[in-house]
């Protein structure tokens, strides 16, 4: 009994230590997502004083009425065996994730004629699902400041940063859940001696 104690000692002693290591990774990941936050925040307000509060508003935005578009990120989670806590992945969106349909069709109206069923080709297939994937940027206009791009660099990191925070939450989640196992078999272990 005396060599289980010091076995379950030792676990939490190493799990204490990974627990204050994730802590701390989680503290400096929140506080780089902080500053990148600031930053792209302020490149925005200086994109918008530069061209204009009209020209850099929410009136650009997609809103319901809009075209529909694919994200250029999506998060896929999973929880990987070997370690037992959810992992998250960030994702970039290319054409080779959009599935194609199997046959599209447009209707064309020509002058003087019925309105015709043609088929597209793949080549305008692919130009149709690739407009489907947007640059955000296009929103407000093709010439925009480099604030703009370079708050759009910060915003993309910080895609990237969260998705980090939440598999270092998931795994501290899952050392404290560990941890309160080997404390209630440490106590019942105590309790029968």
């Amino acid at each position: 009994m005396g060599k289980q104690l010091n076995e379950i000692y030792k676990e939490m002693d190493e799990l204490s230590l990974k627990i204050l290591q994730l802590m701390e990774q989680h503290i400096r990941s929140k506080v780089r997502l902080e500053e990148l936050m600031k930053t792209g925040f302020l490149d925005m307000a200086k994109a918008r004083y530069i061209m204009g509060n009209n020209n850099v508003s929410s009136l650009q935005l997609p809103t319901e009425c809009s075209e529909e578009f694919l994200p250029q990120y999506t998060v896929t989670a999973f929880v990987e065996s070997t370690l037992g806590h959810a992992l998250y992945k960030l994702n970039n969106m290319s054409l080779n994730d959009v599935e194609p349909s199997i046959e599209r069709t447009l209707v064309k109206k020509r002058k003087g004629k019925m309105d015709e069923v043609v088929s597209i080709s793949t080549d305008m297939q692919e130009d149709e699902e690739s407009a489907k994937i947007i640059d955000p940027l296009k929103w407000f206009g093709v010439l925009v400041p480099q604030n703009l791009r370079r708050a759009q660099t910060c915003f993309r990191t910080v895609l990237q940063l969260v998705v980090e925070i939440a598999t270092i939450q998931s795994e501290l989640v899952f050392c404290q859940q560990k941890y309160k196992e080997l404390l209630q078999c440490k106590s019942s272990l105590l309790a029968e001696t």
